[in-house]
């Protein structure tokens, strides 16, 4: 099939090429505007270097690197959460953890991990991360026999949802829906079977083309 083919192919189905994103990206702006409840993002920051001393060697920050993935776990314990759940009226981790999702994650190339806590309530997730950062560092200092760890930034209440984000929803609808509209098309003359050129004669007959009338245009 030629560009010109193809191009004809494309503006004889435009209302399909058009017609599918513009209803999915109307669709999507009507179910993200209006039935997806804004879910929103609260962290705070904590130091965790496993050495006091003032002259720290190259050995003891990667000590204190490979330490994280064990304040990772003291974090998400059920020591931590279960006391937190209890002071916000949950009864285990398991509660709380079904009203909010809480991440603990080492921000590269630093000593420093951010537990983050997602969820609905826009005044309650920077209460929630701020509590799990208390006890966390209680924890801490108990189990690992430390007394250097430091909340760094204490969670604030998030201004703007984190997600979802709007913008980003409507435009890989429009994307992914423009695609599947292409491919609609495609398909659907890939499937096309109709003998429409004296090129399709040749190939269904096996015979050659002797003659061709040229349309004519018609006059008033």
């Amino acid at each position: 099939m030629t560009f010109k083919q193809i191009l004809n192919l494309l503006l004889n189905r435009i209302y399909i090429i058009v017609g599918i994103p513009l209803i999915a990206m109307i669709a999507t702006i009507v179910v993200v505007f209006n039935f997806v409840d804004p879910t929103y993002t609260a962290f705070t920051t904590i130091y965790v270097l496993n050495k006091t001393d003032e002259e720290l060697t190259q050995q003891d920050i990667k000590a204190s690197e490979a330490l994280t993935s064990d304040y990772k776990e003291i974090a998400m314990s059920y020591g931590v959460l279960d006391t937190v759940a209890q002071e916000f009226g949950y009864a285990s981790k398991g509660d709380l953890l079904d009203v909010y999702n809480v991440s603990v994650t080492p921000i590269s190339d630093t000593r420093i991990m951010k537990i983050s806590v997602s969820g609905k309530d826009k005044t309650m997730v920077d209460d929630v991360a701020n509590t799990i950062g208390h006890y966390f560092k209680i924890n801490a200092l108990r189990i690992m026999k430390l007394d250097n760890i430091e909340i760094v930034d204490q969670a604030k209440e998030p201004i703007s949802p984190s997600a979802p984000n709007k913008t980003a929803s409507v435009i890989i609808a429009g994307a992914a829906s423009f695609m599947f509209a292409l491919a609609i098309v495609m398909l659907a003359e890939a499937l096309n079977t109709t003998i429409r050129t004296s090129e399709d004669v040749e190939r269904v007959l096996g015979l050659p083309i002797l003659a061709k009338i040229p349309k004519m245009e018609e006059v008033e």
